[in-house]
């Protein structure tokens, strides 16, 4: 995880206790995994594939 920007900071035991607070999830393609306005108590971290980020159901444009 220490490649990942958000956790370059982190110490090996911040790094530690993150690990095992963490919870793997699968998603299949096309899958909604949260939406504009929605609250989350979550953060997410792509181990593997990609993930799109779209403004709105409808939108068509691609953020990241």
């Amino acid at each position: 995880m220490r490649d990942q920007e958000l956790c370059s900071g982190l110490s090996d035991a911040e790094l530690q206790a993150l690990s095992e607070r963490l919870e793997t999830v699968t998603a299949p393609a096309h899958t909604i995994i949260i939406e504009t306005g929605e609250p989350s108590e979550s953060v997410f971290f792509v181990a593997r594939g990609e993930v799109g980020v779209f403004l709105g159901k409808k939108s068509s444009t691609k953020l990241v």
